[in-house]
């Protein structure tokens, strides 16, 4: 599917000098900006709500596992030891498989997301040619500021030698990386947080509030990042610093024993925080360095689905027997932040010695090679131009 509800915030850094005075800039004559953002407008209006909606009912699960251990899970379940880890690292409906009122609302959350995927279909236009929420001018018009946006940097056909170029583009696998590490920490605090917060020596009830402020907390966080990212068009600082007040937040927690409740509480913030202001940026900036829509869906996919994987690791490092210290659990999200850190510094320094070389013409050979002739080689083309 052709993002192009976001691509207003995520390739624009992604500059091609070769589009300036393209064709269809002829046809079109002068830029109508406002049109361009009543147009912008309605795609974000049609689509952000139901991806948005999507995305919410996927994570359910992840979050309310943990809310569920600090209210009697273990005990009602007769679970000991790491079971509560089995269990997350398998899913939570196996965690309930023997409790029927948890299974009904499992069910209840099952069949929702289930329906609402069904009605997505309907709801989320595959192409921008296709959106019957746009008139025949601004399809035009938006179609016409995609190709701007994209230039030469096409990859329109899928085939053996396109999905090898896809598969060898070694920024994929570093940012894949950088995610990996990232939502390791992640989903550490989704699994986790309810426990921590308990453990901290609030009541259940109570703990259950207090994770209210800290991921509200991150979600301004995380709106700030995006604004301020995108007006400065740049992605490697906030990476960066996400990981850095992260990082921050879990030595506070590694140190928890002489420190006050108040201190380990800020930490949290200071972790969760962290990870909101890297995470979305982190996406972003892959997504805006691959051209062409097919190599931008694959390696988005290839990210996204390596950062899951981490739900693994995250789901087995906090050992019920070191509570309530989770030495290994801090130690090892600390670490993977730590990985986070440099992968996003290979990516950095990659990006911009391929923007270097390309600013001498050193990749102005791929224009010549017989076959290709700059058509449908993505962000391979010497015209493109790497955000940073």
């Amino acid at each position: 599917m052709r993002t192009f509800g976001a691509r207003k915030m995520s390739t624009k850094p992604a500059g091609l000098s070769a589009t300036k005075n393209s064709p269809s800039d002829s046809l079109h004559g002068s830029w109508d900006l406002k049109a361009e953002r009543r147009v912008l407008r309605k795609c974000d209006f049609h689509v952000i709500p139901i991806l948005y909606t999507l995305y919410m009912l996927s994570y359910l699960d992840r979050i309310n596992i943990g809310n569920a251990r600090i209210e009697g899970l273990e005990r009602d379940l007769g679970m000991s030891g790491n079971d509560y880890n089995i269990a997350v690292q398998n899913g939570p409906n196996a965690a309930f498989k023997n409790s029927s009122v948890p299974i009904r609302i499992f069910i209840i959350e099952g069949l929702l997301t289930a329906a609402v995927a069904v009605v997505s279909k309907w709801l989320i236009a595959d192409w921008p040619e296709n959106a019957k929420f746009l008139d025949d001018n601004e399809r035009a018009l938006l179609v016409h500021r995609l190709e701007k946006d994209e230039g030469h940097a096409k990859m329109d056909r899928l085939n053996k030698k396109t999905l090898k170029r896809i598969l060898s583009d070694w920024k994929i696998w570093v940012a894949a990386l950088m995610f990996f590490g990232t939502c390791t920490s992640t989903y550490s605090l989704s699994y986790y947080l309810p426990t921590v917060l308990k453990e901290f020596g609030y009541t259940s009830s109570d703990a259950q509030v207090q994770t209210i402020p800290i991921y509200a907390a991150a979600l301004v966080v995380a709106f700030l990042t995006a604004w301020i990212s995108d007006t400065l068009r740049h992605r490697y600082t906030f990476v960066i610093l996400g990981a850095a007040i992260n990082a921050i937040g879990y030595v506070v927690l590694l140190a928890q024993a002489s420190l006050p409740v108040k201190v380990r509480y800020m930490a949290l913030y200071l972790v969760e925080c962290g990870l909101w202001i890297g995470s979305p940026v982190e996406v972003v900036w892959l997504t805006s360095n691959l051209g062409g829509h097919y190599k931008r869906a694959i390696g988005s996919a290839i990210q996204v689905a390596t950062g899951n994987m981490s739900g693994f690791v995250a789901s087995n490092v906090f050992i019920t027997s070191q509570a309530p210290r989770y030495p290994v659990g801090y130690g090892v999200a600390l670490a993977m932040t730590v990985v986070a850190a440099a992968a996003a510094t290979v990516l950095f320094l990659g990006l911009r010695r391929e923007n270097r070389r390309r600013d001498c013409g050193g990749r102005d050979y791929r224009l010549q090679v017989s076959g290709e002739g700059g058509d449908d080689i993505g962000d391979d083309h010497p015209g493109f131009r790497y955000a940073l």
